[in-house]
Formats: C-alpha cells, sequence, structure tokens
C-alpha cells in the first residue's frame, strides 16, 4: 500500500469534510501542495486524522503441504 488516507474536520462539525489520499512520495516532500493544505487547514483550526488500515491479527496460518512454507 504507497498511500495514506487523511480526514479534515472543521471546528464546528464532527464529519469530515474534506478526505484525501496521499501517495507515500507526496509526504515526504515539505513544500509540496499536500503540506500546503495540511497547513492552510491546520491555521484555521480544523482537526487532521490519518485513517490506518485495519490489520488482520487473527487469520489463520497453514504450512504448504509440499514447500513447508507458512501460506
Amino acid at each position: 500500500m504507497n498511500y495514506k488516507v487523511y480526514y479534515f474536520y472543521p471546528p464546528d462539525i464532527d464529519e469530515p469534510q474534506v478526505v484525501m489520499m496521499v501517495h507515500n512520495d507526496e509526504l515526504k516532500k515539505r513544500r509540496g501542495p499536500f503540506k500546503k493544505t495540511w497547513r492552510r487547514f491546520e491555521t484555521k483550526g480544523w482537526s487532521i486524522q490519518e485513517i490506518k488500515p485495519k490489520e488482520k491479527k487473527y487469520e489463520k496460518k497453514y504450512i504448504h503441504p509440499q514447500t513447508g512454507d507458512i501460506v
């Protein structure tokens, strides 16, 4: 997964008004358009939250009968 999802919440409303999917390469840029958008919303009092993907913790693992590798 090469992207991250961010929700931007305005100060008065509980539901997100802006949702952005951003590529990881764009996050590394110090003066990129996403960082500028982040700063603009932050100065206006918006809260920003990163949505992380759910992890599959309890997925059963099986051993391949021919190779012995965990599948």
